[in-house]
């Protein structure tokens, strides 16, 4: 491993792990087609479908387990190719982002730090002109 891995790539390399660990592992190719001499397969491969109440169970089963409140909304492709909802669990509800937003102002610092704009020593003041009205939303 390098001796300097810079923030962007630390990040980087980060999701990479959650996304694989997310997954159960690397990903693997299809498996292949046996297709007679002389002839070329005809339409995509086919991925079996996964019903509706399995993915409804295995939701249900989970949310249990994790507790808390949950505002999920899950749909699939049905065969005429337009969107079928598969869970609605008050997915309309307006869920306000307060303290998420921190994470996003940490990385733009931090950005800008690695970019030379900032340094980690600097103060800054944080004026209201600088600030969207009424939103805590910093331009």
């Amino acid at each position: 491993m390098p001796e300097h891995v810079s923030r962007r790539a630390a990040i980087g390399m980060g999701a990479a792990a959650a996304a694989l660990a997310a997954t159960g592992g690397p990903a693997a190719a299809a498996p292949a087609t046996t297709v007679a001499v002389g002839r070329a397969p005809v339409g995509p491969p086919r991925v079996p479908r996964i019903p509706q109440t399995v993915i409804q169970q295995a939701y249900a089963t989970q949310k249990a387990r994790a507790g808390g409140v949950w505002h999920s909304h899950i749909a699939m492709v049905n065969a005429a190719g337009t969107l079928e909802t598969v869970v609605a669990d008050d997915a309309d509800r307006v869920t306000h982002g307060y303290s998420v937003q921190k994470l996003a102002v940490a990385v733009a610092v931090m950005d800008k730090i690695d970019r030379g704009q900032l340094r980690l020593d600097q103060k800054l003041d944080l004026t209201a002109d600088i600030i969207l009205g009424g939103t805590g939303i910093y331009r």
